[in-house]
């Protein structure tokens, strides 16, 4: 409808003469369209959030014996993880670091010509016709890694030979690696490989290697017993190229120990070999399926053939439980909120519309008097409040972006067309009660 130039200036000096239903008007369209643009911007934020936290989260775990303390004879390293734990939980996870463990070694220096000692039994102490435990004291236990450069053991204790005759142990426990380690000159941690036609390369502590008169760069030979074969031996041949101050505990008491490459452990031992420790990461990308990798892996640690003893499967996970998992469930709950706060919108225009044409009986009665047909005055009160709402709307749109707003400006109009379908619609219904009474009965109202 064309309004002519004495109804739009009748317009304009009605929303003049009442300011404050015309300002309030306008708060109410802006603070609707400010609300739905932040709660899209809300969702938005915390979803990237989310999504930056399951790619960048790094969760590690382990798999080890579940009591450490577990004294059943020949594990004492707590190396009772099977090759077949190994192998499955490998195809779940990545950047794997593995240790294995033996008990019964025998660490002696080559003969002169670099060939095993004849005596080597003597040498390494050990009676041959004697029971294990007659020989323990010979023993070196050795633990087999998989990575030189990563902490050797959760279990290993720094000791200071240098003080006294009795080394002394410092109260924390703490891994050591490549750090921790004098290699002889030439060696390095990247040298810290075996393959099955070169020397085993050799960690000792300072004490063993004191004890056996050897030397960083020494040759000497490695014997390994094989219970389970009525005492048969394996000797390998080896280089020493580092040396440590650290003790391992066992069972409750601190051992001297030598590290190898887990590749020697496992030429050398073969089935007979088990593992004490798999430490492992998730890749970020399985995030999202954490609990399904967990079952998984529980799954494989509770299998019967995973274990000479029970073990236990340590995920460090909390972050994402405790504060991604928390994060997604307020998301859902704003997207759940989100149609809701639009059902809100819609009625809120619509409602508000018709009450504030309900407070203009007296205008309308004043221009049925003075000859307006009812269509004519319906319009123009419905003009009148759909300019008011449309300037909120706008100014609700540019306070949005202003403050940072997301999800587009395109968004930011669907929210004020929103509104402005529930402030047209309540509108014209409004102005259609109003104008149906009479200009007599419109006097009487009381606004």
């Amino acid at each position: 409808m064309k309004l002519n130039n004495f109804e739009s200036i009748f317009i304009l000096r009605q929303i003049v003469r009442q300011p404050v239903k015309s300002v309030l008007t306008v708060m109410i369209a802006m603070f609707f369209v400010i609300a739905l643009g932040f709660l899209q911007t809300a969702i938005y934020h915390t979803q990237l959030e989310i999504d930056h936290m399951y790619d960048t989260t790094i969760v590690v775990g382990e798999i080890t014996q579940a009591d450490p303390i577990d004294t059943t004879m020949t594990r004492l390293m707590g190396n009772t993880i099977t090759n077949w734990t190994i192998r499955y939980a490998g195809q779940l996870v990545e950047n794997e670091y593995i240790e294995a463990g033996h008990e019964f070694a025998v660490i002696v220096p080559a003969a002169e010509d670099n060939t095993l000692p004849v005596n080597w039994y003597e040498i390494a102490g050990i009676d041959v016709d004697g029971f294990v435990a007659m020989n323990m004291f010979a023993f070196t236990p050795i633990i087999g890694i998989s990575n030189a450069g990563t902490p050797m053991t959760e279990y290993s204790y720094e000791t200071d030979y240098a003080a006294s005759d009795t080394p002394h142990r410092f109260d924390d426990p703490s891994g050591f690696g490549a750090q921790d380690i004098d290699f002889a000159e030439g060696f390095a941690p990247a040298s810290f490989v075996f393959t099955s036609d070169s020397l085993i390369p050799l960690i000792l502590c300072e004490n063993t290697m004191s004890w056996h008169g050897l030397e960083l760069g020494s040759m000497a030979y490695i014997g390994f017993l094989l219970p389970m074969e009525s005492w048969a031996w394996v000797h390998m041949p080896a280089v020493v190229v580092g040396t440590h101050d650290r003790q391992v505990r066992l069972q409750g008491f601190l051992t001297t120990t030598a590290a190898v490459p887990l590749a020697a452990l496992e030429y050398s031992i073969g089935e007979h070999l088990g593992y004490t420790l798999l430490r492992f990461e998730i890749d970020p990308a399985l995030n999202r399926e954490m609990p399904r990798i967990h079952d998984e892996l529980t799954g494989i640690i509770e299998s019967r053939d995973a274990g000479w003893l029970p073990l236990r499967l340590t995920l460090h996970d909390a972050y994402l439980r405790m504060v991604v998992a928390p994060m997604e469930q307020n998301l859902s709950l704003l997207r759940l909120l989100f149609p809701v706060a639009i059902a809100v919108t819609i009625i809120a225009g619509f409602g508000l519309s018709i009450l504030l044409m309900l407070q203009n009986a007296k205008v309308t009665a004043i221009m049925r008097v003075l000859g307006a047909t009812r269509k004519r005055t319906g319009a123009m009160l419905t003009i009148e409040h759909v300019a008011i709402c449309l300037t909120g709307l706008i100014l609700g749109i540019v306070v949005t972006i202003v403050m940072g707003g997301r999800g587009g400006i395109a968004s930011f109009f669907g929210f004020a067309g929103l509104y402005f379908s529930g402030a047209l619609v309540g509108g014209i219904c409004g102005a259609s009660i109003v104008t149906k009474r009479s200009p007599l009965e419109l006097l009487q109202v009381k606004e």
